[in-house]
């Protein structure tokens, strides 16, 4: 009952404001990033200018195995010294995805967060990340777990400041972002 009541907090938000996301002119991508048993890959975007946002349909297609690394990605925002993480790790033998946002580089008290509700290993989903000019950044994951609830899990990290550059990060699996897109959201006022 105590974490039916928590997951219910978690998933509320307030109707004050609606957001329309509009994406940037070339910004839109197909990203696999299919990487193979213990190595590692990368995709970034080191200018953020004039973006805000970020929507992709994500689906996690492949678990390699390797003795030291687990199968997983991670979508992170910031700079050189810190940055707002989304990092997601499939077990192997499972269809469980673990989902947690966190702040990296800094000595910030902000303790990394879990997902009660993520998507499935296979599933395909749909991630929302937006950030504001003070490094407000927020990860919302859609998934058919979390429907009952509205259909999201949402999250925030305090950066700090606003980030300059997206990095997307693979390893050990193949995760398709089938598109990945860069944009903006305009926030519109709702009664």
């Amino acid at each position: 009952m105590i974490l039916a009541a928590l997951v219910m907090v978690m998933f509320t938000t307030g109707a004050a404001t609606a957001q329309s996301f509009v994406g940037a002119p070339s910004a839109n991508f197909v990203l696999d990033l299919d990487t193979k048993d213990g190595a590692s890959s990368s995709w970034r975007v080191d200018d953020l200018s004039g973006l805000n946002a970020l929507e992709a349909r994500v689906t996690f297609l492949r678990k390699g195995k390797h003795k030291k690394w687990a199968p997983g990605f991670s979508i992170s925002l910031g700079d050189e010294e810190v940055q707002a993480r989304l990092h997601v790790t499939a077990f192997p033998d499972t269809d469980i995805l673990f989902f947690r946002t966190e702040i990296l580089g800094t000595d910030s008290k902000q303790e990394p967060e879990m997902f009660f509700l993520p998507p499935k290993f296979g599933e395909e989903f749909e991630l929302h990340i937006d950030w504001s000019p003070e490094g407000n950044v927020t990860f919302i994951v859609s998934s058919k777990a979390a429907e009952e609830l509205g259909g999201y899990e949402r999250h925030e990290v305090q950066l700090g400041r606003a980030p300059s550059m997206l990095k997307v990060s693979g390893s050990t699996g193949e995760v398709m972002f089938n598109p990945i897109k860069l944009g903006r959201i305009n926030d519109a006022v709702t009664k």
